[in-house]
C-alpha cells in the first residue's frame, strides 16, 4: 500500500536537520492537499495476477524534489 507523497492526511510536521554540523533549521515542507491518494497492489502467490486499486480524489501540481541539490550541500 502506498499513498500520494502530497496528501494532507500523512503529512508529519517539519523536522530539524539531523546532519552533523548543520544548523537546526526546519527542513522545507513540501505543499500538500486532501487529495486521499492511495495506490494498493494485492498479489496472490499461487495466481500470475495482480489486483490494482487506485484512489486519487483531488488533482494538484505535481510531485517534485525538495531535497537540496549535492552541489549546493
Amino acid at each position: 500500500m502506498y499513498h500520494c507523497a502530497q496528501t494532507s492526511s500523512r503529512q508529519d510536521k517539519p523536522k530539524k536537520n539531523q546532519r552533523e554540523g548543520a544548523k537546526p533549521r526546519d527542513k522545507i515542507a513540501m505543499e500538500s492537499f486532501p487529495c486521499n491518494g492511495w495506490l494498493h497492489i494485492t498479489m496472490n502467490d499461487l495466481e500470475d495476477v495482480a489486483w490494482v486499486k487506485i484512489s486519487h480524489s483531488d488533482d494538484h501540481v505535481p510531485y517534485y524534489s525538495i531535497d537540496v541539490p549535492p552541489d549546493i550541500m
